[in-house]
């Protein structure tokens, strides 16, 4: 058994491990890979067996595979044999099955690293700035968005209510606007004391007073 395997096989028991997703980012950061069972895993890991095609390092954040002839990618698309990170194998958080998290490397079938895989560009940009002796911070930038709960991802997202019970109104996050991912933009529509105004004006009438 190689290290890696008996490393994974340990933990998967220490933690009671029953799942394994098995992770790979793409090009545009979206995070793809496949579902194992914990002993399923084990297994593609002692001989070799965990593959995945390579056409999804040249999908579009749209799902599509960019400027390639549809046509061509059913005739070449060779897989890929993914190499799981025992560095970077953890719990998954939040899950009623006892799931485990592991980011995987990308190789072709004669070992050589799969070069467009984005763990492999990164590591190559790390090289770069050890052989000049620096070494880059990196922060992240941490976005979110309140809603309320949303028990059906078919539904749209819907503003939360607000400490005192109500829905913030008309000024807040409109719920279209959220779904779009636009929860700067104001809900459409002007307050009715606003229409009055310009509805007096246009008419004639002043208000009290005046």
């Amino acid at each position: 058994m190689s290290e890696p395997a008996a490393f994974f096989e340990h933990w998967i028991r220490q933690n009671g491990i029953s799942e394994v997703e098995c992770l790979v980012p793409d090009a545009n950061g979206v995070v793809r890979g496949k579902v194992l069972p914990a002993q399923k895993f084990l297994q593609t890991e002692r001989d070799g067996s965990l593959r995945i095609p390579s056409s999804i390092y040249t999908l579009t954040v749209t799902g599509e595979y960019a400027d390639v002839d549809p046509g061509t990618i059913a005739l070449s698309d060779p897989d890929v044999v993914l190499r799981p990170d025992p560095r970077s194998i953890c719990v998954a958080p939040g899950y009623k099955t006892p799931t485990a998290f592991v980011f995987a490397d990308a190789y072709r079938t004669d070992g050589t690293p799969f070069e467009i895989a984005p763990r492999f560009v990164l590591q190559r940009i790390l090289d770069l700035y050890e052989r000049e002796g620096l070494r880059p911070l990196v922060a992240p930038e941490l976005e979110f968005y309140l809603t309320q709960k949303n028990t059906d991802p078919d539904l749209p997202l819907e503003p939360p209510a607000g400490r005192s019970g109500p829905t913030p109104a008309a000024g807040g996050a409109a719920p279209d606007a959220l779904t779009r991912g636009r929860p700067d933009r104001p809900a459409r529509g002007r307050t009715p004391s606003i229409r009055r105004a310009r509805t007096r004006r246009r008419s004639g009438q002043q208000r009290p007073g005046r």
